[in-house]
């Protein structure tokens, strides 16, 4: 009986390829050109409490497999499902075909999400027309920052990826950018001040602009209209990129740059 072609799929895995779940499992870079058995692994122990062997239709929504994460490696594999929800798929065996470079495949920006810029790390110029312009449109366009920016991803890519990107962000990069603004704004703030209620609309603020910068990964990879919902925002990407970070604690709006996220312009809510 002539069984159909193997289907292809993508597996990714830990940099040095072994699998997310447990780092020991299986490793897709020695078995490049080999099959993997499920029932091999089961008989030797290796997966006492799994049933199968995961892979996904596209290499996007292999991050909705619990761990998953990068950086990381990525395999093509091809197999017969035995089980899938339509983008998750199960096998008692897979062919490891080959390893592919995940910032040739994946349509954002993989390698700046794994490395992302820093802009507290960056020398910014003193603040002048051009940052002083794209902070006010910043300020009208930044309502709804977090729906408006993570949907069109969510969309076209799926939710997983986009919280995996996230996670890498805000591990290396988020906490101590609202760590070191925090700082510089509680420095100057009068004694009399509600820390609570400014603390909250700065965290709001910040969080506003990490989100942007994120969304702004994965531009290359959305279709044209969501490329459009994402475009007005460039003005807040433009600044990080450029080693600002705009805050806003309510009252007054502020750029802060280098190492100790200085503030380097500020204003009212009038601009």
């Amino acid at each position: 009986m002539n069984l159909p072609t193997p289907q292809t799929f993508y597996r990714l895995a830990r940099p040095d390829g072994w699998d997310f779940h447990t780092g020991s499992t299986v490793n897709c870079r020695e078995n490049v050109g080999k099959d993997i058995r499920f029932r091999d692994l089961r008989r030797n122990g290796v997966l006492p409490s799994v049933t199968s062997i995961g892979a996904s239709r596209t290499p996007d929504l292999y991050f909705r497999y619990a761990g998953s994460s990068i950086p990381c490696s990525m395999y093509r594999v091809r197999g017969h499902p035995t089980a899938d929800d339509g983008e998750l798929y199960e096998f008692e065996e897979l062919h490891i075909e080959t390893e592919l470079d995940p910032a040739q495949v994946f349509k954002w920006k993989y390698t700046e999400a794994c490395n992302p810029i820093r802009p507290f790390m960056i020398d910014p110029p003193r603040p002048g027309e051009e940052q002083i312009a794209q902070l006010e449109k910043w300020t009208e366009v930044r309502t709804s920052v977090l729906d408006l920016v993570r949907q069109p991803v969510d969309d076209s890519l799926g939710w997983s990826v986009w919280d995996a990107v996230m996670a890498r962000i805000s591990q290396s990069v988020g906490h101590s950018i609202w760590d070191a603004v925090w700082d510089a704004v509680e420095a100057e703030l009068p004694a009399t001040t509600r820390i609570a209620s400014v603390k909250a609309t700065l965290s709001i603020s910040v969080t506003n602009s990490l989100w942007v910068y994120v969304g702004s990964l994965f531009l290359p990879a959305l279709p044209g209209e969501k490329q459009e919902v994402m475009r007005q925002f460039q003005p807040c990407v433009e600044l990080w990129t450029a080693g600002f970070v705009p805050s806003f604690d309510g009252k007054i709006w502020r750029l802060h740059g280098g190492p100790a996220a200085q503030i380097l312009y500020e204003t009212n809510t009038e601009i």
